[in-house]
């Protein structure tokens, strides 16, 4: 229970942190600067979610301090329709979730009070997904919008 709350208290501080550029749901420019705002080094690949599309989607893959990584999927209009993350912490959640992060922290903050055990955080809204689990020294989590996800790409095997 003690290391469940410590990741949970972690998760909303992350989110209570400052304002920076978008991430998730705008361009695919915002992904140079959440790679300099997060000091990270930037690596691109480009996808096909359906055979014969080659322009389908890319991922870039920043990799901070700490081990952490996160990955921008951008669709093939340029929109950053997903996110995820791995590390020993968490990464700046306004950087990488941007304006959706509101959404997130509005249902945490009325859920705070049914979290019982070690249970990932989740928060499915018609525009928004959110997962997150984390415990000292481990963090993972991901974030997807389900209109902008292309044809063909599971977004459950983010």
């Amino acid at each position: 229970m003690q290391n469940y709350s410590l990741a949970l208290f972690s998760l909303l501080v992350s989110l209570h942190m400052g304002s920076a550029h978008a991430a998730l749901g705008s361009n695919v420019d915002s992904v140079a600067i959440d790679a300099q705002k997060l000091r990270a080094l930037h690596v691109v690949q480009t996808h096909a979610a359906l055979s014969g599309d080659i322009r389908s989607y890319s991922v870039h893959q920043m990799n901070l301090s700490r081990g952490v990584t996160v990955h921008e999927y951008v669709n093939h209009s340029g929109t950053v329709f997903a996110v995820k993350w791995q590390g020993g912490a968490q990464p700046d959640l306004q950087q990488v979730l941007g304006s959706h992060l509101s959404e997130v922290k509005e249902v945490l903050m009325a859920r705070h009070e049914g979290f019982r055990g070690r249970h990932p955080v989740e928060v499915k809204l018609n525009n928004l997904v959110f997962r997150s689990f984390g415990r000292p020294g481990y963090f993972v989590g991901q974030a997807y919008l389900p209109k902008e996800v292309p044809n063909g790409f599971d977004a459950g095997g983010l």
